[in-house]
């Protein structure tokens, strides 16, 4: 397998990560760092009603994070990319670091990272393959070091 390809496919030994708490967990410290910044403001400057709120209403957004049923309710986009035409398939990796996307009319098969930005601070592409055809299927095999694709010049292509 080329190397590049293992780095971004393979499954790590280790135990395995979940990108959504990850990021959960870096807004809530963004949302903790804003109340701290706002508390040292407030006792150098005085304290104000507009702080105590803008506080109040940081403390429930950190709150809104971990409650139970945090991505039925969640109302930020997690990731986001666009791809050059119809979406006709989306999975996520074993992993669940990764999704591949399959679309319609630039006939592209890409993985993108849920963990890695690029240089505008949209998910990075790790992967690319141009098929035949529309990509009606994508997928990640079990090990997450391969990806099948279906497509519509009625081939399916185990990509590695």
């Amino acid at each position: 397998m080329p190397e590049s390809f293992e780095k971004y496919f393979t499954q790590k030994k280790k135990e395995k990560e979940k990108p959504f708490e990850k990021i959960k967990e870096k807004k809530a410290l963004a949302l903790a760092k804003e109340i701290k910044e706002i508390k040292e403001r407030m006792e150098k400057e005085g304290k104000t009603i507009e702080g105590y709120q803008r506080i109040i209403e940081l403390i429930k957004k950190i709150e809104k994070l971990y409650e139970k049923d945090v991505l039925a309710e969640y109302k930020d986009v997690l990731a986001e990319y666009k791809v050059g035409g119809w979406v006709h398939e989306a999975n996520f990796s074993p992993e669940g670091d990764k999704v591949v996307i399959g679309s319609g009319d630039d006939h592209m098969m890409r993985v993108i990272s849920l963990t890695e930005k690029d240089k505008e601070g949209k998910p990075k592409v790790l992967a690319e393959y141009k098929a035949g055809g529309r990509v009606d299927a994508a997928n990640f095999s079990p090990e997450g070091d391969k990806v099948v694709i279906g497509s519509g010049d009625y081939m399916i292509r185990v990509i590695g």
